[in-house]
C-alpha cells in the first residue's frame, strides 16, 4: 500500500445538530481515520441525515 493510500483524513462531527465539517467547529467531536475507512463512515453519516458543512 502506498503512502497516498494510507493518508488519514479528518472531520469534526456535531452529533447534536447532525453536521459533518471538514473544518473545526465548536462543540464537535474530532474524527480521523485512514481514507478508505473515513469515507465509509462519512457517507454513512450523510445517508443517516447528517449535513456537510
Amino acid at each position: 500500500m502506498s503512502d497516498r493510500e494510507r493518508t488519514n483524513r479528518e472531520a469534526w462531527l456535531d452529533e447534536e445538530n447532525r453536521i459533518v465539517s471538514f473544518h473545526e467547529i465548536p462543540n464537535s467531536r474530532y474524527y480521523s481515520a485512514e481514507e478508505h475507512d473515513f469515507w465509509q463512515v462519512i457517507v454513512g453519516l450523510i445517508m443517516a441525515g447528517y449535513r456537510v458543512q
